[in-house]
């Protein structure tokens, strides 16, 4: 990363701002996964355990754990 820095100069301040991370994933249509997501899929997991006796119950994919994000949110 620091052997990329000289090559931003030409980069306007707005886009070196850790909060705009979101902001700009969201606008090139990635999806983005908070930490609030993942909270969400935590439960899921810990309840689909409790139900079976056990810790959890993991998710082993990510379509998997997106369907349930997408779903909670």
């Amino acid at each position: 990363m620091l052997a990329d820095l000289p090559g931003l100069k030409g980069v306007a301040d707005d886009h070196r701002d850790p909060g705009q991370v979101d902001a700009f994933l969201r606008r090139r249509g990635v999806d983005v996964v908070t930490y609030e997501d993942w909270q969400g899929l935590d439960a899921h997991e810990r309840a689909a355990g409790t139900a079976q006796g056990r810790p959890r119950v993991k998710l082993t994919t990510v379509p998997e754990m997106l369907e349930v994000i997408h779903r909670l949110r």
